[in-house]
């Protein structure tokens, strides 16, 4: 019987501080100082966080417009991405008119490829939650050492703005 791999551990802990540190410095001539440490304190605790479908989705939806766009753009834009793709079940059932309604508004990123793939990402996700009880029940009945590869998919699978596999 073939003995697994051996992975050796990294400490990322050390690369974390290292970036935390760097941002701080960057920080203090930054006159949102106290909002930024703030947001970092949120990213640090992000260990053991429940996060509920909607949570996934609206994250899936950002995922998709940071991948190609400068990160300033899309982040300026946040909001009007927020209030088109508000929910999961509501973005699972549009069609081309509201595809063409989103692509209309000038505060929008009007990417139609990154728009389709939210709406079918949004129908994906809510079929794994029928499947499984919820995204996050999907993605932990992967074997922890397993769970990345498993939650990115395969690399072919991956282009930017294609929608995500159903498993």
């Amino acid at each position: 019987m073939a003995k697994s791999p051996v992975i050796p551990q990294f400490d990322y802990r050390l690369v974390f501080r290292a970036i935390e540190a760097t941002l701080l410095a960057l920080v203090e001539r930054n006159p949102d100082s106290d909002e930024i440490r703030h947001r970092i304190e949120n990213y640090k605790n992000f260990k053991g966080r429940q996060h509920t479908d909607e949570d996934v989705f609206r994250t899936l939806v950002l995922v998709t417009f940071y991948s190609g766009f400068r990160a300033q753009t899309v982040t300026d834009r946040r909001d009007v991405k927020c209030s088109h793709f508000s929910d999961l079940a509501t973005v699972a059932r549009f069609g081309d008119a509201d595809v063409q309604r989103i692509l209309a508004d000038p505060k929008m990123i009007r990417n139609e490829r990154k728009i389709r793939a939210c709406v079918e990402n949004a129908s994906r996700l809510i079929e794994i939650a029928r499947r499984h009880g919820s995204i996050g029940a999907y993605i932990e009945s992967f074997d922890p050492r397993t769970r990345l590869r498993a939650c990115s998919c395969s690399r072919r699978n991956w282009r930017r703005g294609s929608p995500i596999s159903a498993e």
